[in-house]
């Protein structure tokens, strides 16, 4: 079958007649040649078909090139005739004498048929213009509005869908309030939200809302619109620039963040920014990114880029932040890709009176999920719940906290990765901060510490993260607190102690004093410092896990409290000391299923205990490199009660399980133990044994005390209590005696040697 034939281009010039290029006669007996586009039309292999239409629609193909009459005109047979063709060519004009006038090589610039074709296929509406942004395509594009002409005028409303413009501004209103409802207003109320301009562009992107996304233009006023429309399903990828707001700071302590950017009031659905970059402006010192207030579901944040590195800072604590969380959002997880530079925290979860709410204790932010990944070089601290509710931080990324790059190198007040920081008083009175989870995170090379759980804690759950090169501790637990549990974390290579624990007790909820119901499980290594340390004096506190190659000690405990160590190991510790660590520098503790040992004496000053109180000691295994001990003020009352398994040797005597041997005392009062079954002891000088005063707890214990050959006499002595009914009884050297509690309140001393 024939191909059909359409002609609709004619072979013309762009002027009637067919005239010489520097004059205005006529081309008389010259030639013109129709070829392919952007090819030389006389060579025959360029040309295409050229047609004569004739009066009666019929088509005559002809021979090239097509003759120049003497007027000017093209002809054929000498008669003035249609010429046309089917496509886009290429043109050429000669004279008479056969020189090139004229040469086109693409006269119509399009190719008709290839268009009528393109046009008619499908997809051929995204070629052709809209009136209203775009292409055809996108303007019947499926739509949440649709358009209902100019606000006020009178159509009813019955759908959310149907969207009003309002001359003034250029956007389209959708209205709020009870339907059906007739359309007289004017101006937006209240009751209307913008739906953006409907041009075209996605309605839930702030493109669709005026912005620019270039990272030039001014795009705060088209984000913070899309935020009030509180679509479902927002999305955004460009790179908007944000301008500075300055909000008043009236009604606001000075600390907090006032001075917010964009807010995000009332969202329920699923938010996705993560394409996009926020970027803030430089040279402000209080401001805060987004607020968000108010909402729950998913809100994907993008990336926001602070600026600090132009911004002076103040010499004061701030709440100003990447992300404010604030009063009644609830069952929200929020994600942010990445932060960096900013003049202030990362994310803060806090609530104010001026959210809203009519007191502290109404609108807690509760149930909040904050995954960070790619924050760095906040010039406080990277993320910082203060107030809230079941608030879980997982899958961070958080580095470079406490930043100096700042146009002035100021250095902030605090410089933390992870900062848990409750607004309460003494023993956690008004604490509004509970049930927190950090998990499965990083915090590194924060200025200060890794992790700082601050002021009050109720439920502190630390799990699988790694806290490591931070400037001071891997972790500090400095708060009222009750019930913390840290697990399966890397507290190491920090420049000061792996953990530090200096915790008070959170009396305003009922707890008992220093019962913290505190334990950790972690592996703390190469630490510049001690690996952990209590300074509370804990009475309920666990350490367990792997303690070595710490700078310090492996664990010193503060004397007065009673903490438990079990299922430990510590190795290695005092890693190029110039003095004596100690692998556990211990209080009044119990030790159970605890394994020490140092594989390079010659590199690592460990000794193996330096026992501080009566202590207790269980399945205690001590490498030969770590038999040494030393004991507060020499006192044979802090060698440690054992299981009889325990051996060790020291400056001031050997333990062999149950049988102690001490090395010869001077003159003064010393404190002596009921728990061994066999004391050998020598005096220099005239001195005083204080045993333990009779009680219930040593009712009926009998053991041996020798006074080894050559010693000074000694007396024995209880503080409360009598010795043989009376206030002491007198030892020599040579002699063994059994002393035993025969009363609640006597200890009775006989010579059996």
């Amino acid at each position: 079958m024939a191909d059909t034939i359409t002609p609709n281009v004619v072979v013309s010039m762009p002027s009637q007649l067919f005239t010489l290029a520097r004059s205005l006669k006529a081309a008389a007996n010259g030639k013109i040649y129709i070829g392919k586009i952007d090819t030389d039309p006389t060579i025959p292999e360029n040309q295409i078909q050229v047609y004569i239409h004739n009066e009666d629609d019929s088509l005559v193909p002809i021979a090239q090139p097509i003759v120049i009459n003497t007027g000017g005109y093209p002809v054929y047979g000498g008669q003035i005739s249609k010429f046309v063709t089917v496509e886009g060519h290429s043109m050429a004009v000669y004279d008479a004498l056969n020189v090139q006038q004229f040469y086109f090589p693409n006269v119509l610039r399009y190719d008709p048929d290839q268009l009528r074709q393109q046009l008619s296929a499908p997809g051929g509406d995204k070629l052709v213009g809209s009136t209203f942004y775009g292409s055809v395509y996108d303007s019947y594009l499926p739509s949440l509005y649709r358009r209902n002409g100019n606000m006020g005028n009178g159509v009813t409303i019955t759908s959310r869908r149907q969207a009003f413009f309002y001359t003034v501004d250029g956007f389209y209103y959708t209205y709020s309030g009870t339907l059906p409802h007739n359309a007289v207003e004017t101006a937006p109320t209240s009751e209307y939200v913008c739906v953006g301009l409907l041009n075209g562009a996605d309605v839930n992107t702030p493109e669709n809302f005026g912005a620019v996304g270039d990272g030039v233009a001014d795009d705060t006023k088209a984000v913070q619109l899309l935020f009030n429309s509180k679509l479902a399903h927002m999305k955004a990828s460009g790179t908007y620039k944000l301008a500075n707001q300055a909000r008043s700071s009236g009604g606001y302590d000075s600390y907090m963040a006032y001075n917010y950017v964009l807010r995000i009031n009332g969202f329920a659905g699923m938010m996705d920014l993560t394409q996009a970059t926020l970027i803030m402006p430089g040279g402000v010192p209080r401001i805060t990114a987004i607020d968000i207030l108010n909402s729950s579901g998913s809100i994907k944040l993008p990336k926001i880029i602070g600026n600090m590195q132009q911004t002076s800072m103040p010499s004061m604590y701030i709440d100003d932040c990447g992300v404010r969380i604030g009063a009644n959002c609830k069952n929200l997880y929020v994600f942010s890709p990445g932060i960096d530079h900013y003049p202030g925290h990362g994310i803060v979860v806090r609530h104010y009176i001026q959210d809203g709410v009519p007191t502290l204790d109404d609108g807690i932010p509760y149930d909040i999920t904050i995954v960070a990944k790619l924050m760095r070089h906040c010039w406080q601290s990277g993320i910082v719940p203060i107030t809230g509710d079941t608030i879980r931080i997982r899958d961070f990324d958080v580095q470079y906290s406490g930043s100096l790059e700042n146009l002035n190198g100021q250095v902030a007040t605090i410089g933390h990765n992870i900062h848990t920081e409750s607004v309460a008083g003494a023993g956690g009175v008004n604490n509004r901060l509970r049930n927190i989870w950090v998990q499965d995170g990083n915090g590194f090379n924060a200025r200060m510490h890794g992790l700082m759980a601050h002021t009050a804690i109720d439920n502190l759950n630390v799990m699988n993260n790694n806290f490591r090169f931070n400037g001071l501790d891997g972790g500090r637990f400095e708060a009222a607190a009750h019930k913390i549990n840290s697990y399966g974390n890397h507290y190491s290579n920090n420049g000061g102690r792996g953990v530090t624990f200096n915790c008070g007790s959170l009396t305003s909820a009922g707890y008992p004093l220093l019962q913290h119901a505190a334990s950790f499980n972690d592996v703390i290594e190469s630490n510049g410092a001690d690996g952990f340390t209590d300074l509370s004096g804990s009475k309920a506190l666990v350490v367990s896990g792997n303690i070595g190659l710490n700078a310090g000690n492996g664990i010193t405990l503060q004397e007065g409290g009673e903490q438990s160590l079990s299922n430990l190991n510590i190795y290695n510790n005092g890693k190029g000391a110039t003095e004596t660590k100690y692998a556990i520098n211990g209080g009044a503790s119990s030790y159970s299923n605890v394994r020490i040992y140092n594989s390079a004496p010659e590199v690592n000053i460990q000794r193996a205990f330096n026992f501080r109180a009566r202590s207790r000691i269980a399945n205690v295994i001590v490498d030969a490199n770590s038999t040494g001990f030393d004991v507060l003020d020499g006192h044979p009352a802090y060698f440690p009660a054992n299981d009889g398994l325990l051996r060790l040797s020291g400056t001031f005597g050997t333990i062999i399980g149950r049988r102690m041997l001490v090395n010869p005392k001077g003159a003064g009062g010393w404190l002596m133990p009921d728990t061994f079954d066999y004391i050998g002891i020598s005096f220099t000088a005239s001195a005083d044994m204080f045993f333990p005063n009779p009680s219930s707890s040593n009712l009926f214990a009998q053991f041996s005390l020798e006074l080894l050959t050559g010693s000074i006499t000694a007396t024995v002595k209880v503080q409360t209590g009598t010795v043989n009914g009376t206030t002491q009884f007198a030892v020599s050297a040579g002699h063994v005696y059994s002393l035993r509690y025969t009363t609640l309140t006597n200890l009775q001393v006989t010579q059996i040697s």
